[in-house]
């Protein structure tokens, strides 16, 4: 049986992640969501998928940045009692008070681990019992190595506290996966606006009539008129007018491009304050077409 959408495989496996759309891995992450198996690239989009799920629950994603606002509440208080350990200001306000803060940043760091490094711990596991070592291998095992010690050291009223490594790692790490992850989707969403079908119509004026025809049907030396506002449909040379031209998403500059006869437009940048007549060059494929193949392909082939 074939994939249903990417991502997703039921007998096959899909060759692009289910959250961001990057080709995947020799051996992809999988999450399994009855009665589908979604495959991602990387731990990061497995993370924002727990997170948010399928498009508009965005219930879910707040609820995750109320989680890691809140592990990060926790481990900025474990920061404070942990310096002031480090500077000698608790021994100094004798050995009650430093026992009470040992078991104060205890708890605190159980917290932060039952809210972050469970879900890492998990992630790690899976991956050791299909033969992989990752990221979240060395920091999940890490931090428990670095609370357990400091939670043996608490119940045993030892002074050797690592409270503050291991929960402002969770932290930290957690939040560069999410982040890393949902930029990725961002970026890839972004090279869509010249690639779907909402490109405007080619306006021309063909025996006397003003008519409006798909770019695709434009021949090589027919005029086409674009008013001020409009993007530009096809690939040409500018015949009559002047404008300034915007072309973002070709070049990536926002500072407009002024053009006149004899300059040269292409399809996907829009005239701003002026129209124009292009003389279409016939090109089958625009640069902004070209530009979509290539990402296309790049995105479909790992580095």
């Amino acid at each position: 049986m074939s994939a249903t959408h990417a991502g997703v495989i039921r007998g096959l496996t899909s060759r692009q992640c289910a959250h961001c759309g990057l080709p995947l891995p020799s051996r992809p992450h999988r999450e399994t969501v009855d009665p589908d198996v979604l495959l991602f690239c990387c731990v990061g989009c497995v993370l924002v998928f727990r997170v948010i799920g399928s498009s508009g629950e965005g219930g879910r994603a707040d609820w995750f940045l109320a989680k890691l606002g809140l592990a990060a509440l926790l481990s900025g208080n474990i920061m404070m009692f942990q310096s002031l350990t480090y500077f000698g200001t608790l021994d100094a306000l004798g050995p009650q008070v430093v026992r009470t803060s040992s078991w104060i940043m205890f708890f605190c760091s159980l917290a932060v681990f039952a809210l972050l490094g469970v879900p890492m711990l998990r992630i790690a596991l899976s991956g050791l019992f299909r033969g992989r070592l990752t990221l979240e291998t060395l920091i999940g095992f890490g931090t428990l190595a670095a609370i357990g010690f400091s939670a043996a050291q608490t119940l045993r009223g030892g002074h050797h506290l690592y409270y503050d490594s291991g929960t402002m790692v969770l932290v930290f790490v957690t939040l560069g996966q999410y982040l890393d992850a949902e930029s990725r989707r961002r970026a890839l969403a972004l090279l869509s606006p010249t690639m779907s079908g909402t490109r405007r119509r080619a306006r021309l004026f063909r025996e006397g009539a003003e008519v409006l025809v798909s770019p695709g049907s434009v021949a090589s030396g027919e005029i086409v008129h674009v008013r001020a506002g409009e993007e530009i449909p096809v690939d040409g040379t500018v015949a009559a007018g002047s404008a300034d031209v915007t072309e973002p998403l070709l070049t990536g500059e926002w500072r407009p491009r002024c053009v006149a006869a004899g300059d040269s437009v292409n399809a996907g940048s829009t005239a701003v304050d002026g129209a124009l007549q292009i003389r279409a060059n016939g090109s089958a494929e625009t640069l902004a077409s070209r530009l979509e193949r290539f990402a296309l392909d790049a995105r479909d082939h790992r580095a």
